[in-house]
Formats: C-alpha cells, structure tokens, sequence
C-alpha cells in the first residue's frame, strides 16, 4: 500500500483483493542451484506469503465486531471424514477446509468456501496430517512415509522428503518457508525447505528418555515449534516447546494431546477428556505464563492427538463426540479372523498384553498418565482383575515360562530396569535386568535361562536386542546390533531361534536369527512388508503382520537349515488397536486363537461424530476469558 489511507480503505472494503506479486529468481543454471539457494529464495517467497497471510488476519481483526457463527457442517455424500487419523485442515482465512476420506487408499477432499460439496485431491492416497501452507496455496501431507505437498487446484503432488512419520507425526508449515516433521522413528525433529531437499535434524531425544515425538505445531517468525512428547503409546504424555533459534526444548503441561498458537499471545490445547483449554503464552519466553480457561468440551481426542484445526483468522472446525480414551477391550481372534470377547463387561486403558502358559490368565499394562501406568492379571472369562505391580510407570508384560511370575519394564529418570513379581503377590518386586537405556519390550526364553529386552530406539543402540542370562553373569549381551532398528524380539518354544522386525531394507522386514548364536546366520521370513512376529506353541509357524495389518501365517522347517515354506494370510487385523513398535497381540497356549485389544465399542452418538464450524471463533474466546 502507498499510504496509511489505502490500507484501512482496503480493510474497510469486504470485496478487496490484494494484488498478486510476482518473484523471480535467478540460479545458476537448471539443477545448479544449491540447498541454500532454494532456502533462500524459498523464504523470500514464504515472507511475501507471510505478509498476505498477515493482511487476512488484520482484515478478519477490523471485521471483531460480527458475532460467532456456530453450526454443523456436512461433507455430503461423497466422502466421510477419517476421525481415527489426523486429517482435518483449514487456510489461513478460514475459507477452505481439507478433510481425509474414511476409506482404504483414501484421498484428501477439499472444500471451499459454501461449496456444498467437497472435491478429491488426486494424488494424495493414504495422506494422513494434512496442513496448509501460510498463504493457503498448498496442503503439505504424509503417505507411505513421504513428506509431500500439492495445491488443491492441481492433480501434481511433489515429494519433498522420503522419509517421514504418517499417523502419530505430523507437519508444521513455518512462516519462513521450511517444514518441521518427525522421523518415521519418532526420535527426531526434521526440518526442509518448502522446495524440498536433504532433511536437516532440529531436535532428537537423546536427552528425553526415549519419548516420541508427534504433532509439531508453527510458532509465528519460525521462532519454534509446539510437539508432543509421549511414551509407550502415549499412555504418558507431554506438550513441550521447541526453541529453533537456540536448539533447546522444554517442559510446558504434562497430559497434553495436541496444542496451537493464537494470534495475540495465546495456547489453545486439548486433553485426553476432550476438553479444550486457552492458556496466555510468552512467545519470547517460550512459556506458559497464567492459568488455563476452559473454552471448548466434547472435542474427538484419539490416539493423542485432536480432531481439530484453527486459522489465523479466527475459524475453527473440530469433530465433537465421545472421545474413546484409549480404552479397550480383550478379544479373542481365531484363525479365520472372527473376534469374541474375553468379557463383555471388561474394558480399559490396556495399552499390553500377554497371555499366561495355561491359557487361563492375562497379565495387561493398564492406565494412563505420568505414575497412573501398572501391571494387572485379568482371569479370563468373566474371572476378576487383580492388580499386581504399584510402580506407576510398570509396563509390558511377559510371563515367565512356569506361569509363577510376570517381568515388567518399570522407568525410572534416565533407565529402565525389568523387575518381576510373583502372581500370588507373596513376595515383593524383584530386579532381573536393569541397562543403561531405557529398554521397550521384553521377552523370556520357554526355558527360563534368558531375558531378552529391547533397548528405545531414539537413544544410543536405536533399538538393539539384549540378553541376559538368568541366575547368571549379569553383563548384558548384544544379541543383534547395528545401525537399523531392530523391535519386536520372539524366542522360538525351542529356545532355537530369535525373531523380530527390523528396517534394515528401508521397512519393516520380519527376520530369525539362530539364538543364542545370533551372529551365525540370518534368514528373512517376510516379504512385504512385516512386524511383530509370534510362534506358535509348536513352533511350526511363525505369526506375523504385513503392512496392510493382515496376519500372516509362516510355515517354518527348521532340519537340515531354516526354511520359511509357506507364506499364508490368515486376517485383516486392522481393526484391532495395533502399535507400530510394540507387540500388539499374542497367541494362545493351544494355538487356535489369537489375542488382541479392540477398541472399546461405543455409543451410537460416538460412532457418528459431527463436525461442527464456528467463524469469528475469537470474539467467542475473548468473551470467555474475561468471565
């Protein structure tokens, strides 16, 4: 603008448009230009955005004085909001909306404006985290572990890095024309030019005992980023803030889903009840600095993360209904796939589980939030559930092979120990395998001679197999090492072979190994994809989930060497509540079933969630605050 004058009329005048500025740049040579090149140029083009961007937010403050607009909105017939991922985005004016369709391979839909329909995105098959860029002009998505981005006018999507966390990860679009993503590990924070490029990491969690990472949130200037810390599948979880001019992060509020930023100096952030809350935020500082009001109920809260988005401008679009919490209930699968419950009238925060030798008891990880996490023993069928551990931070179960103990991983500041306790509770908790990391799962041998742990794989090790030897020298062995991550350890009922998942081919592949004898052989059993691997109690099978989360039955023949005969899929089991780098399931002592958790059924009301829009949500939260 010329003048003061020329920009308050421009803010007076409903059908203004800015006028769209052209930015050229000269390179070297095609392909020549170099990472800060394309950085730079990106971010003079982000600044130009950023000032759009700024000019819609001043435009949407002069136009306060209308009241808040609150309705339900449909998407039509078409397409059905995915409410179990990550998969709402709105522009920074509020006008456009992008939602995930809830169907296999589903695409991101767009609508505008009052459009009564939304219209598909091609090219964004199995895009989970969708965000838009700060001038509205691209969504940047992940699929199939690709960061990439695409304008909702164009079929041409562009990939920007190759390797990036989907489903618990996330995006955050900065106003200086970089991205901020996790590592399909979890264990870090990535950052690239909006041009694409090598990945550069910001923050790995070194020094964070092996949490997660997920949902990276703009600070405005790129002064940071909002993420989420959580562990063991979020049963604990933390909002933290990253300093990108420094390098540094810290604590903000424990128990935490999902935060934002607001325009004026302000957090909005979720809980695990659904509940939304606005807190006054130092962007300088980096801190909380007063007390949380509550601003908003009933918004879907899944897996740590909120169905939620909010713009600039003051919109704001979020599913309402009953959060599930993260409870489940015990089914028990047969081999054809059909699903029973263990007992109806059962359901909890399970986030592990493991099955006793007799097939008549289950020991299960339960409870959620920092010292709310312990061991319980559920009798099967309708018997009662008794807890057994008092640690608060007690996880993961594994039965010793006589049925008379449970090993459980408890966490302490910097470690992890496995401790035991007998089930008839007659003697107090017992160590067996402490380690100088945090260790993630165990597993006993059939014949009671070693404890095999898995080390985090976000610190030193990135997810190494150990050993210890029971009654024994307590000096821990490295079983597999090296630079991949290894997850998921399975001793064979023979005690013979060692299996487990690793991404050493760039995914998850599931592997055996000769045990104790790790380093005289290797053999992959999957070839599709493949995690979590269980034998079968004779140890003829080898169990396991492709990447679709079908099971997978392996016929194994292990005289004169180990041959995988047989690849034969059994069921779908997506439908159950899986976790990537935990075991999710086990198999039954008689081999005829399997078992799983399932998220808890809910109501109707639940079941069909509403997606409700409010516009000129500010003047809302500003009345609420000065209550």
């Amino acid at each position: 603008f010329a003048t003061a004058a020329e920009f308050a009329e421009a803010l007076a005048n409903p059908g203004f448009a800015p006028r769209t500025t052209t930015v050229m740049a000269a390179v070297a040579g095609p392909g020549t230009a170099s990472w800060r090149q394309r950085f730079t140029i990106a971010a003079v083009v982000a600044g130009i955005a950023t000032l759009l961007a700024g000019w819609g937010w001043l435009r949407a403050r002069a136009q306060g004085d209308q009241p808040p607009n609150w309705q339900y909105i449909s998407l039509g017939d078409s397409v059905t909001a995915t409410l179990t991922a990550p998969s709402l985005a709105l522009s920074p004016d509020g006008s456009t909306l992008v939602v995930k369709d809830n169907i296999q391979n589903g695409l991101l839909w767009v609508k505008r404006g009052t459009a009564l329909d939304p219209i598909p995105i091609p090219g964004t098959e199995r895009a989970n985290n969708p965000v838009f860029s700060p001038d509205g002009e691209w969504v940047a998505f992940v699929a199939d572990q690709r960061l990439r981005k695409v304008r909702p006018s164009s079929a041409a999507a562009v990939t920007l890095v190759d390797s990036a966390a989907g489903g618990f990860g996330g995006v955050a679009w900065l106003d200086d024309g970089t991205l901020v993503y996790v590592s399909p590990d979890l264990s870090k924070l990535m950052r690239v030019s909006s041009a694409g490029g090598p990945g550069e990491v910001v923050l790995n969690n070194a020094g964070l005992q092996g949490l997660g990472f997920g949902y990276p949130a703009p600070l405005p200037d790129a002064r940071g980023v909002l993420f989420q810390a959580c562990s063991s599948g979020c049963v604990t979880m933390s909002l933290r803030v990253l300093d990108l001019r420094t390098g540094t992060q810290k604590l903000l509020i424990n128990e935490v889903a999902q935060a934002w930023y607001l325009p004026g100096g302000r957090l909005l952030y979720t809980r695990r009840d659904g509940s939304a809350l606005v807190a006054p935020f130092d962007l300088n500082r980096l801190e909380v600095t007063g007390p949380a009001v509550p601003v908003l109920d009933r918004v879907l809260v899944f897996n740590g993360f909120a169905q939620l988005a909010v713009s600039p401008s003051g919109t704001l679009v979020y599913a309402t209904g009953e959060s599930p919490n993260n409870e489940n209930t015990i089914m028990r699968v047969a081999r054809s796939g059909a699903p029973t419950p263990v007992d109806s009238a059962w359901a909890g925060r399970i986030t592990s589980l493991a099955i006793s030798p007799d097939g008549r008891r289950l020991a299960v990880g339960m409870g959620a939030g920092t010292g709310g996490l312990n061991i319980w023993i559920k009798q099967l069928d309708r018997g009662p559930l008794t807890r057994l551990s008092f640690g608060g931070g007690d996880r993961r179960p594994a039965w010793s092979p006589d049925g008379r103990m449970v090993a459980f991983i408890r966490d302490t500041l910097n470690t992890s120990i496995v401790a035991g306790r007998f089930v008839d509770g007659s003697r107090p908790d017992t160590v067996l395998f402490r380690f100088r990391s945090q260790i993630q799962e165990v597993d006993w041998s059939r014949d009671g001679r070693w404890l095999i742990g898995r080390t985090d794989n976000g610190t030193e090790g990135a997810g190494d197999l150990v050993g210890l030897r029971a009654g024994g020298d307590t000096t821990a062995v490295v079983l597999v090492g090296s630079p991949y991550t290894e997850l998921q350890p399975a001793v064979s009922p023979d005690g013979r072979w060692l299996a487990y998942a690793s991404n050493e081919s760039g995914r998850n592949e599931v592997y055996v190994r000769p045990f104790p004898n790790t380093g005289d052989g290797r053999w992959q059993v999957s070839t599709a994809g493949g995690s979590q691997p269980r034998w079968s109690p004779d140890g003829r099978e080898l169990y396991y989930l492709d990447v679709a989360s079908r099971m997978i039955a392996a016929r194994i023949t292990a005289n004169p060497v180990f041959t995988v005969e047989e690849l034969r899929p059994l069921f779908d089991a997506s439908g159950f509540t899986l976790d990537a780098f935990h075991q999710s399931f086990d198999v039954t002592p008689d081999g005829r079933s399997f078992i799983f958790a399932s998220p808890r059924q809910l109501s109707a009301a639940a079941r069909t969630p509403s997606l409700v829009r409010v516009d000129h949500w500010f003047r809302d939260l500003e009345a609420k605050l000065v209550e």
